[in-house]
């Protein structure tokens, strides 16, 4: 038989180990935990820390203050403080990249620092912003009163089919004449700083074409048409709605009647430097800074089609959508446009103002349950 005495070290040596074995078992079991506490809540509290700051109040204030005396220089100076982290914009999207492309756009107008064409917008926005808040009378007949401002202020004129559209929405303004797509244009922009939500819709013929157009908005839940050529505004209902109701309905010829109960084309309608990266960050910058009296601006928009698509139903019922053309070709009547700007310095033989153009307004379906 074996001396006891001699199984003493062999008893220590297992319970060494043993206890090593548990050590390691609450390690693994103190890092699990930690990995999990880490997925749950880590990766909110380091990007937390590196979330760019929000901006300063008191520049966005003087930003502000620059636009709207006209200080070009001063208010791109200050955009550039505002959006401090330039390294952190995002390429442009594909489909951006497509619309220029297709409306003979150089693809760095998109990424090219704040420039003077840049004030334009901030400018008209901010004009835009009081000439709307000037005409509305009241909420109830908000887009009435702004319907009956553009029809004041912009007279219908035929156009010319080889002019582009005007470079700027205050630049319709200023000469006082349009014709319908520009006076829809005014439109969408006043409505937007008034803060609705804004989409053009294109009826479409069998072929694809567009017959006719109206601007949709929508607010507080609740969607209005608004026909700018008869200066009608109906609200509380969709453009099925009223091509359904005979009454509704009576305002417009029987073939744009038909076409209110087909396949239609949501046209995103924000203005060309709204596709710009830095003009999207500033956006989204400005709406963190919580100042008043700043204007609205696209933060994004194709997430702006997206979501008004959703939200209207348009999607599910298998309707198209795109980016209006008419802000977009307007860069080629901006006044000493650089010329990298331009794939082409040659004019358009003929602007498709009736046909959706192959990146800007080509329906692309988007089936229902996708």
């Amino acid at each position: 038989m074996s001396n006891p005495e001699e199984r003493k070290p062999n008893l220590a040596v297992q319970v060494i180990i043993i206890r090593i074995a548990v050590a390691v078992f609450a390690a693994v079991m103190v890092g699990a935990v930690g990995v999990s506490l880490f997925r749950e809540y880590g990766r909110d509290y380091f990007l937390a820390k590196n979330e760019s700051p929000r901006p300063d109040k008191k520049v966005v204030t003087e930003w502000r203050d620059a636009v709207a005396k006209g200080d070009v220089r001063n208010a791109i100076l200050l955009a550039s403080r505002i959006v401090r982290d330039y390294d952190k914009v995002e390429l442009p999207q594909l489909e951006y990249l497509m619309i220029m492309q297709g409306n003979r756009i150089n693809s760095t107008f998109l990424t090219d620092p704040f420039n003077g064409y840049d004030f334009i917008r901030w400018r008209d926005a901010m004009q835009l912003r009081k000439m709307a808040r000037s005409a509305i009378k009241s909420d109830k007949t908000a887009l009435n009163d702004l319907v009956k401002l553009v029809n004041s202020k912009v007279k219908f004129r035929r156009m010319r089919k080889m002019e582009y559209p005007p470079y700027s929405v205050m630049d319709i303004i200023k000469r006082g004449y349009g014709n319908n797509r520009d006076r829809l244009r005014v439109l969408c922009n006043l409505a937007r700083q008034a803060g609705f939500k804004v989409m053009v819709v294109g009826l479409l013929q069998p072929d694809k074409k567009i017959i006719y157009m109206f601007g949709l908005f929508s607010k507080d839940g609740k969607t209005c048409v608004a026909d700018i050529k008869k200066g009608i505004v109906v609200e509380g209902v969709t453009l099925e709605d009223i091509g359904g109701n005979r009454q509704l309905a009576g305002h417009w010829p029987g073939p744009v009647r038909k076409a209110m109960l087909g396949k239609k084309v949501y046209l995103e309608p924000v203005e060309i430097q709204d596709y710009r990266m830095l003009n999207q960050m500033l956006a989204r910058k400005l709406n963190e800074s919580k100042v008043k009296g700043l204007p609205l601006m696209s933060v994004s928009p194709s997430e702006e089609l997206a979501g008004f698509m959703s939200e209207t139903g348009a999607k599910a019922q298998g309707n198209f959508s795109a980016y209006w053309q008419d802000p977009i070709l307007a860069l080629h009547s901006f006044p000493n446009v650089p010329p990298g700007w331009k794939l082409h310095k040659d004019p358009l033989p003929e602007l498709p103002l009736t046909k959706p153009a192959a990146t800007a307004e080509k329906p692309q379906p988007k089936p229902s349950g996708k």
